[in-house]
């Protein structure tokens, strides 16, 4: 019996690597007549393409998506969220710490060495230096199943917080993003990365290579949250959980004491692709990554 379910789930995993290696040759074909438009994101960043999708992302909605192999599976649905619409995320002014200040159509957080004068509001952090996204993601899975993905440049600062976390997080005392129930963070500090949530801390292995621009995805049905070098799309690390809450995207920019933390991070538009000449590269290089 054990024989016959090991062949079964080896049939389905075959069965998948055909539906995604032929998805991936007709998006490729497809994607040739795509019209692409141009989105600046900031003048010091080059500008990217974003491909308005039509038929070939049917292709990658109905792909089979149930593979109990993590790792692949998490890769793939990477690239699934990438295909899928642009998610444009806000920060929510009323959480953030008065040491804080949004700009760029509150797409941009970056510390102050002063308070500024804002409104009293319960909603906003005292105690960390912490601003929430204007919107959640919902716990559980909608009926077709998406999936979320977002990016934060943090160029070469060298201390940041990037998260999630429920809107029940603590707004004083214990609310530094990961050191509690409510949040799940992956944090640079002292040259050191860490991922932390409920006060566990996973001390992480040196990057290969240094990130400037952190990927984070989000998959509800399967319970996944999980932290890239949106760069190279290299996993930095993934926590597991049954998430009860909607998830907001969390940021801390450090404090900006040291000249050198002084930065700001910034959010950025996830649906895009790597130039005009390889504009399907980065799906193909991943596919080629479990196929």
């Amino acid at each position: 019996m054990l024989h016959a379910l090991h062949h079964q789930q080896e049939s389905t995993h075959q069965c998948y690597m055909n539906l995604a290696q032929t998805a991936n040759e007709q998006a490729m074909q497809a994607a040739a007549a795509s019209p692409l438009m141009q989105t600046a994101l900031d003048p010091e960043h080059q500008p990217w393409k974003v491909l308005v999708f039509s038929w070939e992302k049917k292709l990658f909605d109905n792909l089979y998506l149930s593979i109990s192999h993590f790792a692949p599976f998490d890769r793939f649905m990477t690239i699934y969220c990438l295909f899928s619409a642009p998610i444009l995320i806000t920060l929510d002014a009323d959480t953030a710490h008065s040491n804080l200040e949004l700009s760029e159509e509150d797409t941009v957080v970056r510390c102050m060495r002063y308070q500024h004068p804002v409104p009293d509001n319960p909603l906003r952090f005292q105690s960390t230096l912490n601003v929430l996204g204007t919107e959640g993601f919902p716990q559980t899975p909608d009926p077709k199943g998406r999936c979320y993905y977002w990016e934060v440049y943090v160029g070469n600062k060298p201390g940041w917080t990037v998260g999630m976390a429920y809107a029940s997080i603590p707004r004083v005392g214990s609310s530094r993003l990961g050191r509690n129930c409510t949040s799940w963070a992956l944090e640079l500090h002292e040259h050191q990365y860490h991922a932390w949530h409920g006060e566990q801390d996973v001390v992480l292995c040196q990057l290969s290579t240094e990130p400037h621009t952190i990927g984070i995805f989000y998959d509800p049905r399967h319970g996944i949250l999980s932290f890239y070098n949106a760069g190279e799309m290299h996993l930095i690390h993934s926590f597991r959980a049954k998430f009860s809450e909607p998830l907001f995207p969390a940021l801390n920019p450090h404090s900006c004491r040291d000249p050198s933390n002084q930065l700001p991070l910034r959010l950025r538009v996830a649906n895009k692709v790597v130039s005009d000449g390889s504009k399907w590269q980065r799906a193909s290089t991943l596919f080629g990554l479990f196929s």
